[in-house]
């Protein structure tokens, strides 16, 4: 009878560590329990800690809490502006009500990865390239609502943040937005140095206008600029020109040069005519002479020819440059 009584006790004993391992669950801080007590679920769900539930009629399923990091994979489309790109990006997400998330989605991890693609593939339509590649944060943003618009009511999934990983283009959009780079980063340059001969213009001629008032400071800025040629290493050879030579060229060409024809033919027609007789007179004298046997007198002749000649040529020259200096007095 004893005996009997022991092994009773005994079973009992067994039964009733099996029904404690089968009551007790340990719930991790990150986690929330669901009991389902015959198939129905008994709320509130359990929170971090010890707790006990009944052997054989309870069912307890943990549900994480945490925020999950998944990839979404890469997705090919055609932009607003048609152009192909592939994309990818990465969701993060986490269970706000448990209940939900188990009773409404048989597998809520895989429902968001297809909801996540579709969105990527719908924003990449919607999108322009562009966008794509400067906007992403507005893209970012668009896809978080449209990916957390259908989950966070009905799911109990709530959509933390969405980013855009990755733009794949394709080769030859590569290349013409680098041309276009190359364009546009030449078009500034060209706009600088505009810019900057701009600025230096104005700055020279105001330069210009200094020196202007004062002959003596062109004048040290030529000699500096000799002395900065002289100071290199080289065979240059400099030669000031005075400016005033060249104004003649400078004011007036046609005008002046009519005016000079004007003047100078009165004057050089009668020194003309008056060459030729005295060239004509002294020819046939030194002529006459060189017959008669006079060497001397004829050479005499021929000296007083040549200096007739000389001054005459000094007085052509004479009436040349005070035509000249006549008719450029006014210019000015």
């Amino acid at each position: 009878m004893i005996e009997a009584l022991v092994i009773v006790v005994a079973v009992l004993v067994v039964l009733g560590v099996i029904a404690a391992g089968l009551s007790v669950r340990v719930v991790q801080q990150f986690e929330q329990g669901i009991v389902f007590r015959f198939g129905k679920i008994q709320s509130p769900p359990r929170g971090a800690g010890l707790t006990m539930i009944r052997p054989v009629v309870d069912r307890m399923q943990k549900v994480n809490m945490q925020i999950i990091a998944m990839a979404v994979p890469a997705q090919e489309g055609i932009t607003k502006d048609n152009v192909t790109v592939r994309v990818d990006a990465v969701v993060y997400f986490r269970v706000v009500d448990p209940v939900k998330a188990v009773v409404n989605v048989q597998n809520y991890t895989f429902a968001v990865s297809q909801q996540a693609q579709t969105s990527l593939r719908s924003i990449i339509g919607q999108s322009e390239m562009d966008q794509l590649l400067s906007g992403r944060e507005a893209v970012n943003r668009e896809l978080r609502r449209i990916i957390d618009e259908p989950t966070e009511g009905p799911w109990g999934i709530r959509v933390e943040r969405v980013e855009i990983k990755d733009v794949s283009l394709p080769e030859n959009m590569k290349r013409s937005m680098s041309r276009q780079a190359e364009a546009e980063r030449e078009r500034r340059a060209r706009i600088i140095t505009a810019d900057g001969e701009y600025q230096a213009s104005k700055r020279l001629a105001a330069a210009a206008n200094v020196m202007a008032r004062d002959p003596a400071a062109l004048q040290l800025r030529l000699l500096q600029t000799v002395v900065e040629v002289a100071g290199e290493r080289n065979s240059t050879l400099v030669m000031p020109v005075p400016v005033e030579l060249l104004r003649f060229f400078v004011f007036q060409p046609f005008t002046l040069g009519v005016r000079l024809f004007g003047n100078m033919f009165a004057g050089h027609l009668l020194l003309t005519i008056f060459t030729v007789a005295t060239w004509y007179l002294l020819s046939l004298s030194v002529g006459l002479l060189y017959a008669a046997g006079s060497f001397a007198l004829a050479i005499f002749v021929f000296v007083l020819e040549t200096l007739v000649t000389l001054l005459q040529a000094f007085i052509f020259t004479t009436l040349t440059a005070t035509y000249i200096a006549s008719s450029v007095e006014p210019a000015h």
